[in-house]
């Protein structure tokens, strides 16, 4: 893969081409973190031979990824609700079973959404 980063001179903005394509361009931003977590971050890209600004990036990337993700199907699962689109006890049931949820920890699961 070819990988060559491009800086302008206040060094804010970049972009990067990898194979032939130019990705967006990128800004920079301020964090505070504790130092432990900045002492933990410099040891691991070093060990991966990252910089830290590209290991932080790739964190944040992901982590709004996952949120945007999360909030999507939520809100699919609000919409659905306003339709009336609910799972069948059977339905529920069958879930708990597949991923092993003890029969009586279901039940109280019931017995909280009942006394809701």
């Amino acid at each position: 893969m070819v990988k060559r980063m491009f800086r302008d001179y206040n060094g804010g903005c970049q972009a990067t081409v990898r194979e032939g394509v130019a990705e967006m361009k990128s800004e920079s931003i301020t964090i505070h973190i504790p130092s432990a977590m900045k002492e933990r971050l410099e040891a691991l890209a070093e060990a991966m031979d990252r910089s830290k600004a590209d290991l932080a990036a790739r964190a944040i990337e992901a982590f709004v990824e996952d949120q945007e993700w999360q909030l999507k199907a939520i809100q699919e699962g609000l919409e659905a609700a306003d339709r009336g689109e609910f799972a069948s006890d059977d339905q529920v049931n069958a879930t708990f079973r597949q991923w092993g949820v003890p029969a009586d920890l279901r039940h109280a699961v019931y017995r909280t959404l009942q006394n809701g």
